[in-house]
Formats: C-alpha cells, structure tokens, sequence
C-alpha cells in the first residue's frame, strides 16, 4: 500500500513550491476564474506535470470546466471531475472512492 502525505492548502498561501514534489493533487473552487487563481493559470501555463494525476472539484460546473481547461496545457492526467451538489454533503465513502478513482 502506498503512502501518501496530504497537504490542505487555500489559494491564497499557496507557492508554486507546494505543487512540484506533489504526484497527485486536488483543485476546487466554487466558481470560474476567481481572482486569487491568476498566480495559479500563469503556473500551469508554464510548468509541465507529465506523469502527474490531478482531480478537480466543484459545486459548479462552469467552474469544473475552468479547472479542467486550467489544467490543460501542464499535460497532467486529469481524473473524473467531481461535480458536487452544495445542497448536499457528500459521504466520506464517496470522497474517498472519487479520490482513489483520481489516483489509479
């Protein structure tokens, strides 16, 4: 079994030093094109993450199409996207089935 070290970190403290050692990593955000995520379209414009997963999640599609594009050009393999309703919360089962589904 794999051992994993997780690391919750909001927008507005992230370094782009947070995310290279990373080999899966998670976004969110609840709507398209938030402010604090400039620093983070300029990152995955530039750096290559080849060979990496990533999973993105929203209560908003529109947003989950912003992340899924956000992504895009880093050539990171991208999970099924998670599309939360914000009226209900979501399992831990169903979490964390989604998470394993990004990490095969």
């Amino acid at each position: 079994m794999t051992e994993y070290k997780v690391s919750i970190c909001p927008v507005e403290k992230f370094s782009g030093t947070d995310i290279l050692p990373a080999q899966i990593f998670f976004i969110g955000c609840e709507k398209p094109s938030p402010q604090s995520f400039s620093y983070l379209e300029e990152l995955f414009s530039h750096i290559n993450f080849a060979g990496r997963k990533c999973g993105v999640f929203s209560t908003n599609k529109n947003a989950v199409k912003y992340l899924e594009k956000l992504v895009k050009d880093s050539e990171v393999t991208l999970g099924e996207p998670l599309l939360a309703d914000a009226d209900v919360k979501i399992k831990a089962s169903a979490a964390k089935k989604w998470v394993k589904g990004v990490a095969k």
